[in-house]
């Protein structure tokens, strides 16, 4: 009795996932998942007698259960192909602390263990000379039904573990088809047909998880951003909009010539980085984030097709890497080489864990931070770290503009982030993050900032006064190849004048697009709420 009484209790941990999710949606679809679902986990647990092998087997799929838990509790649904990819594509460091940082798991019933006891209870008293004979037969039931069930797309799709199962069987799927559609752009050109003036440098800034209404260059009352405020020849783009919630969705269409809705040019074309070597400009990707990943994911990939890369995290180390170790790095590219570049700079800038991502000399906001007067105070020191984490950023920008201004030569630095950051704000809400199924307003609205020098406005005074006109119109960040194509004066047979927010032919997006990266589902700005 006594191992009966503990296979259940542990039967049970493992379902609180399942329990979980019926008691916040209680559809049939639901409860028919949790309860195929069990008889999964009772004829697992029947088929391994090995002490080893069970804790090979349950020691992992408990801890799963708690990161389904954590995922269902906070975005009330069940772990998906874009947070599998994210966790594979991401840095050790990231992956650990996404896990890390899944709330505390809350029991909220216990009616349904009854119903997993009396089962385990029914079996163990089955006579000695059946149970051999019924025992094989139920096992084999209770293992292949729910597998049928599974892989026919039954309730059990939404049940952990089989979900879990279902999802890793539809990601690998999903990679294996992306793997074989990136190899026919192996060979693909632009075929650039003119440049016109290809002696200035171009440095791409990517910002992270930053959000544009925490910048006091944007209006936050304090003062985040007292750099960039005192910077002359600053362009403030005053509504950019990213295409998705996430990184590797949101470069995906930065990037490359994908729209949201359309991926075919990102499987058939390559980056603005080859578009920059086609051209003749000498291309280096910096970053502070990893490369790391079977597919070599999106942001590694794009590194690789410049000239030099740099990864100054690339053992995905949990020791925090601040972005200011990339500036020697940019320091020695533009002193090898001091007019012709195109450098892409990819910070670590404001991802989770906030506190992770500045040096203590940063640490300047305590204390109850505008508009979380009455929240936890858990959440007003994550709002503090993150805002702390937006001044180092200002002070990383500024020292990237004076590598910059030091070259004297025509120069521009881009600034945008891939995405921005909820920050618990909704009422009774203390959660912050990004990637949730259904984007919120702080998760997309993102800074969008352009310094050039005085050599470059001299030379191309047009070019400076149109950037000045088009700094209130609505942008999407979806445009930032063709626009920084047309910043380095590159014609080529793709290009779309009309798609270059640094142009007077840009015509804003109506409406524009956002793909979630936790589903794929596609929202249009205006219809996302705060």
């Amino acid at each position: 009795m006594r191992n009966i009484f503990w296979n259940a209790i542990f039967l049970l941990l493992l379902s609180l996932p399942n329990i979980y999710a019926y008691y916040i949606d209680p559809t049939t679809k639901r409860f028919l998942g949790f309860l195929v679902a069990l008889l999964f986990l009772i004829g697992l647990s029947r088929l391994i007698h090995s002490k080893k092998l069970r804790l090979l087997v349950f020691v992992p799929l408990f801890f799963l259960s708690y990161l389904n838990l954590g995922f269902e509790f906070q975005y009330n649904e069940k772990p998906s192909i874009g947070l599998v990819s994210a966790l594979v594509e991401s840095d050790a460091r990231e992956g650990l602390e996404f896990v890390t940082n899944a709330p505390k798991l809350l029991v909220y019933t216990v009616a349904f263990y009854i119903l997993v006891f009396f089962l385990l209870l029914f079996f163990a008293r089955i006579s000695k000379q059946n149970k051999k004979r019924f025992g094989f037969l139920i096992t084999a039931l209770l293992i292949a039904l729910p597998l049928a069930d599974l892989f026919g797309k039954g309730s059990s799709t939404e049940a952990f573990p089989l979900s879990n199962i279902y999802t890793l069987y539809s990601y690998q799927k999903e990679a294996t088809v992306l793997e074989a559609l990136l190899k026919k752009r192996e060979g693909f050109k632009f075929n650039v047909e003119k440049v016109s003036e290809r002696d200035l440098n171009v440095i791409l800034v990517l910002g992270e998880s930053s959000r544009r209404d925490t910048y006091s260059v944007y209006g936050y009352p304090e003062s985040t951003t007292p750099n960039l405020s005192q910077l002359d020849s600053l362009v403030v783009f005053d509504d950019a909009v990213s295409p998705s919630n996430a990184t590797i969705p949101s470069l995906k269409y930065m990037l490359y010539l994908a729209t949201v809705g359309d991926d075919s040019q990102y499987y058939s074309t390559k980056s603005i980085v080859t578009l920059a070597k086609e051209a003749q400009y000498k291309t280096a990707w910096l970053s502070s984030q990893a490369r790391f990943g079977r597919y070599d994911t999106a942001n590694s990939s794009i590194a690789l097709e410049a000239d030099n890369n740099v990864f100054i995290n690339a053992n995905g180390s949990i020791d925090p890497v601040f972005d200011e170790a990339l500036l020697p790095h940019l320091q020695q590219r533009l002193k090898e080489n001091q007019q012709g570049n195109f450098i892409v700079m990819h910070l670590y800038g404001s991802h989770f864990s906030y506190v992770r991502r500045y040096p203590k000399t940063f640490e300047k906001f305590k204390g109850v931070p505008t508009g979380y007067a009455g929240k936890s105070s858990d959440l007003q020191q994550d709002v503090n770290h993150y805002l702390n984490s937006i001044a180092y950023t200002d002070h990383i920008l500024s020292e990237i503009i004076k590598q910059a201004k030091s070259t004297h030569a025509p120069s521009c630095v881009v600034y945008i982030a891939d995405h921005g950051e909820y920050l618990g704000e909704k009422e009774g809400d203390d959660f912050t993050g990004h990637g949730y199924p259904v984007p919120r307003k702080g998760e997309v609205e993102v800074p969008l900032l352009t310094w050039c020098s005085k050599e470059y406005q001299e030379i191309y005074p047009k070019k400076w006064q149109q950037l000045l006109a088009n700094k209130k119109l609505k942008i999407s960040a979806e445009d930032l190849f063709y626009s920084v194509a047309d910043l380095m004066n590159i014609d080529y047979g793709l290009k779309q004048k009309e798609r270059s927010f640094f142009a007077e032919a840009y015509q804003s997006k109506a409406p524009r697009k956002i793909i979630s990266s936790a589903n794929h589902k596609i929202f249009n700005y205006q219809e996302i709420k705060k």
